[in-house]
């Protein structure tokens, strides 16, 4: 076979000079993995080494003017995208548009499964997803533990954003994304704490996600910072039901028989609901009682009642699992990874604005 590393421009060894970085983009490689192929370096799989040498030997025997094949040269691929109450709230649309634009621009196909109004069993799941033949798959708001068993028996590439906790990546056999909690929560109960709250709550379901247990953890270091004891009365860390979250709020909030200074709810849903029943029932916010929330979801207008929270970038959270997912589908064999995104506080009390 002959050494592809040793090409050099037509007319000294009769070999054409092809661009790296032109072949890269065709396949839809990067430039450090085609370079590698070239030069018969380790670390990249079979398929991908077999993909480039089939290309440059398809460019060796075209005319000069022939370039414009190199689009052609990729094959087609295809991603799923498997989530759950993705268009019920724009929180996750916003990231699922951008996974669609980014794999778009790339010129993979996107399936799109709504696992919550498929209603799949998880043998039909893996079925579905064999059956398209995807070359990797995208998982958001899937906490459904036999749904992530059958996802995590499919050998594909795959990319989960968020998890069951007790869950790594590992379990997943997939890289995952989590949102960093325990600092960002941590720092929002400091600044409660500032605005002169001593009697703190925290509302949201701790068992459910695992970024939601890192964000009642924050709250537990933040009331252990300021030696403020966490109570079990003004806290609703259980289990809660999609659709009776308001419900169990109303229910939690009328089990006290008088309210604490703050509570730390557990995103900016959970956040706006209380908002709203504590008015409901003469409680002024923030004037009798503070709230923070997580997500900084635009729609509640929770600025407007000094409610601090934690800037969720959901565009590029769409876009880093695009990007570790093709990462992955390029390198199958490398070790899993847990990414911590770290996304920024903003605090709203007197004086702080949004910065």
């Amino acid at each position: 076979m002959m050494k592809l590393q040793k090409m050099e421009p037509k007319g000294r060894s009769g070999m054409k000079k092809i661009p790296v970085q032109q072949l890269a983009d065709a396949l839809h490689l990067s430039r450090v993995t085609v370079w590698k192929v070239l030069n018969d370096r380790p670390g990249v799989a079979p398929d991908t080494v077999q993909r480039v040498r089939e290309a440059v030997e398809r460019l060796q025997s075209a005319p000069d003017d022939a370039r414009e094949l190199l689009p052609d040269l990729r094959p087609a691929q295809s991603v799923t995208l498997l989530a759950a109450r993705a268009d019920a709230a724009p929180f996750w649309m916003q990231i699922v548009d951008q996974i669609a634009a980014d794999l778009s621009r790339r010129r993979i196909r996107l399936n799109y499964l709504p696992a919550d109004v498929l209603n799949l069993s998880p043998g039909e799941l893996a079925s579905r997803i064999r059956r398209e033949g995807a070359d990797g798959v995208l998982v958001i708001n899937i906490y459904e533990r036999p749904l992530i068993s059958a996802l995590a028996a499919i050998p594909l590439p795959k990319v989960y954003l968020d998890a069951i906790p007790g869950l790594g990546a590992a379990d997943l056999r997939g890289d995952l994304l989590l949102l960093e909690g325990r600092g960002s929560v941590r720092a929002l109960v400091r600044d409660l704490v500032q605005r002169g709250c001593r009697r703190i709550g925290f509302i949201g379901d701790i068992r459910h996600a695992q970024t939601n247990l890192l964000r009642w953890e924050g709250f537990r270091d933040g009331m252990k910072d300021a030696g403020l004891p966490v109570e079990p009365g003004i806290c609703l860390t259980r289990s809660i039901d999609a659709g009776d979250c308001r419900e169990a709020i109303a229910a939690f909030l009328d089990s006290m028989t008088a309210v604490p200074d703050g509570f730390v709810c557990v995103n900016d849903l959970v956040a706006f609901n209380t908002l709203n029943l504590l008015e409901e029932r003469g409680v002024r916010v923030p004037g009798d009682v503070v709230l923070s929330g997580y997500d900084h979801s635009l729609e509640f207008l929770l600025e407007r009642r000094g409610v601090s929270t934690v800037r969720v970038q959901n565009a590029q959270l769409g876009r880093r699992m695009v990007s570790q997912l093709l990462y992955r589908m390029e390198n199958p064999a490398a070790d899993f990874e847990e990414i911590q995104v770290i996304p920024r506080v903003i605090l709203r009390g007197a004086n702080q604005g949004d910065g």
